[in-house]
């Protein structure tokens, strides 16, 4: 185990001391022996011992760094075991003793985000001559701004005309962020008929369903 066994001296004293503290702190939640408690309480005032005396490289001999070497290996391998039998795979452990132990949540990496569930509300309007300006909303009574849980992004796509929606004749116009964008056109675009539709997209990129096309001239 790294924080025992492949670190620094420095960062395995700050180890030992959290280990020995939160061990200590969430005892009877996690029901840790007090032979446990008081063989790892034992284990830090070694380490305090042999730690000090070569704090000073210049003043400590190779005699006292071998006693500290070999003080580490041998009980950073039993601090590895002690801590993945109490604690690592504890079934009592809370999100709380997770960070206090600085261990990550097992079944994050399992979790995936689904694809987006619901249609995004998609208005567009004339924001000033040749921009029109597309908002997205969510589907709620109260048409409250701002993307779904778990969505990062949203698609627009266009299709010329205003002919129902067919997914063979669109065209992806971008990938946004911000809810709100402004599209700005050419002069060669006045008159031109275009029918708008969007959807969320979550980090895996996936999308979920179409919003309800809106269809504008532009000019």
């Amino acid at each position: 185990m790294r924080r025992f066994t492949k670190c620094t001296d420095k960062d395995f004293d700050v180890n030992v001391r959290n280990f020995n503290k939160n061990l200590n702190l969430y005892k009877d939640t996690l029901g840790i022996p007090a032979e446990v408690l008081d063989e790892v309480a034992a284990i830090e005032n070694g380490w305090k011992a042999v730690f000090i005396k070569v704090a000073d490289r210049k003043k400590c001999t190779s005699a006292d760094i071998e006693v500290k070497n070999n003080y580490r290996k041998t009980t950073g391998s039993r601090l590895a075991d002690l801590f993945d039998g109490y604690v690592r795979h504890n079934l009592a452990l809370t999100g709380e003793m997770r960070f206090a132990f600085d261990l990550s949540d097992p079944h994050a990496a399992k979790r995936r985000i689904p694809p987006p569930a619901d249609k995004p509300v998609l208005t567009v309007s004339h924001n000033a001559h040749l921009e029109l300006n597309a908002v997205l909303s969510r589907a709620t009574s109260e048409r409250r701004h701002g993307k779904p849980e778990g969505v990062t992004s949203y698609e627009i796509w266009i299709q010329e005309g205003s002919e129902p929606v067919d997914e063979k004749k669109l065209t992806c116009y971008g990938r946004y962020t911000n809810t709100s964008e402004i599209f700005r056109f050419s002069f060669t675009d006045i008159g031109r008929v275009v029918t708008f539709v969007a959807r969320w997209v979550n980090p895996r990129g996936e999308s979920g369903p179409w919003s309800d096309p809106v269809t504008v001239s532009i000019g």
